[in-house]
């Protein structure tokens, strides 16, 4: 070893350096720890934090936006598809759960995907895509496509549809539901094209249901395969004949109704619609009654006919083509799901989370929680004993994001299970079937699993 014009070893800065590397590495270690310390103080003295110090399993692939989450049946696999302005993400991925390796990559959409779906027995994956416009130019796609277990593609059809934000398989595997942003040049928003049914033994549309004449964001099949419905960012501009809306609001003892507004106890609103010959709302009415006191109080009301309520919530009867409720609800939805029973609709939109009676539409709750008025995705899990909600975003453009987290809450107390932080806003999320597991996706690509239950 040479030693340098000051007499020290010619290696010492090398050594330096390498000293300095390995404090800053101790120090960043030290940082983290901290940061894990102080998170795990905050969550044990704050139950609504409960669990936000999981570290979840990191799932890389993607590049866009997740717009998409399915499990298996069997909660073995799951699929993801994404988008994004940038650049194509125009794969999807099958994810082997839990280890996050990749069991598939399905390529063939020509541009992005925006939704994807399980079939019942899990023999099939359905992805939506719709290609998109580049100046003056379409970038043509098939918007639907099948896939097989092996990712060999199978079917793909729905040429004339525009971004394909949700699928849903029926429960007995036959048939697919789509639903559509309806903008496509060469798909007239008069065409009510953006809520349609296909066969999939034929690969042909079996039926379409009423006009939109804005997009659709999900869609759902009620357990018995009878129903369907969909979650839209406006609803129809005309309504349909004979489509009852109605309106309700309980007022709690002590608070009182807005002035022209009548307000009746449980047992006068029965009554009133015993008299009106109103049986269907009467039964629905029922479970809304079982959260009131004696000393609370309801307004209603009611409208048979065309109606120009603009609802983002619609049911229909899958044998006929009917419109069987128009919810009195005019806010963006981003999610929609029925109950295990179908007798309940979770709705999950711009004004949070909301529970409705199915067969009525009328309004029975809201998830009365601050952080999640303003809700991104949600999902019910299969027992429907757990509700999740996706939040965040940025108020303006070069803001910080915030509120970035998915909640899991108990449906019967609404009390909160898990709360998993996040860096970025939460766009879509899925429960695995056992509801242990919840898979989010986010604006960047990112893909992560969470223990539920820890």
């Amino acid at each position: 070893m040479q030693p340098s014009g000051l007499g020290l070893p010619a290696s010492l800065p090398l050594l330096l350096s390498a000293a300095f590397a390995v404090l800053a590495v101790i120090f960043w270690m030290t940082l983290r720890w901290m940061r894990i310390q102080s998170r795990r103080l905050g969550a044990s003295s704050n139950p609504q934090l409960a669990a936000a110090v999981s570290e979840p399993r990191v799932f890389r692939g993607h590049r866009g936006e997740i717009s998409g989450i399915a499990f298996s049946s069997d909660g073995s696999e799951a699929v993801t598809g994404a988008h994004s302005h940038q650049w194509l993400d125009a794969d999807a991925i099958v994810w082997r759960i839990p280890d996050g390796r990749v069991a598939q990559r399905l390529h063939g959409h020509e541009v992005a995907i925006y939704s994807v779906a399980y079939s019942p027995d899990s023999r099939l994956i359905a992805t939506g895509g719709g290609g998109v416009v580049k100046g003056k130019g379409w970038i043509y796609d098939h918007a639907i496509r099948l896939w097989d277990r092996e990712g060999r593609q199978v079917g793909k059809f729905g040429d004339d549809l525009f971004f394909v934000r949700a699928l849903a398989f029926s429960p007995n595997g036959r048939f697919l539901l789509s639903g559509s942003v309806n903008s496509a040049p060469i798909a007239r928003p008069s065409d009510g094209s953006s809520l349609r049914l296909w066969s999939l033994e034929t690969r042909t549309e079996v039926r379409r249901f009423g006009i939109y004449d804005k997009g659709i964001n999900s869609v759902a099949y009620s357990p018995d395969g009878r129903f369907v419905v969909s979650g839209s960012h406006s609803g129809d501009a005309t309504g349909a004949p004979g489509t009852t809306k109605v309106s309700t609001r309980i007022y709690r003892r002590g608070e009182t109704a807005p002035p022209g507004v009548e307000a009746w106890s449980g047992e006068q609103v029965v009554a009133r619609l015993v008299a009106e010959g109103n049986q269907a709302l009467v039964a629905g009415l029922r479970s809304l009654l079982s959260s009131m006191s004696p000393e609370d109080r309801i307004s209603y009301s009611v409208e048979v006919g065309r109606h120009s309520g603009h609802s983002t919530i619609r049911q229909w009867d899958l044998a006929s083509g009917d419109e069987m409720t128009a919810f009195d609800c005019t806010s963006w939805i981003n999610d929609i799901c029925y109950s295990p029973d179908g007798t309940r609709l979770f709705s999950f939109g711009f004004d949070g989370v909301s529970c409705w009676d199915a067969e009525s539409g009328l309004w029975l709750s809201a998830l009365e929680h601050a952080d999640v008025k303003l809700a991104n995705c949600g999902a019910l899990s299969r027992d429907g004993q757990l509700l999740a909600v996706g939040t965040g975003g940025r108020n303006e453009l070069g803001a910080p994001f915030e509120n970035c987290f998915a909640r899991v809450f108990r449906t019967s107390d609404h009390s909160v299970v898990r709360t998993f932080a996040l860096k970025r806003p939460v766009q879509t999320l899925s429960f695995s079937p056992d509801g242990a597991r919840l898979m989010t996706g986010g604006q960047f690509g990112e893909v992560d699993l969470w223990s539920v239950f820890g």
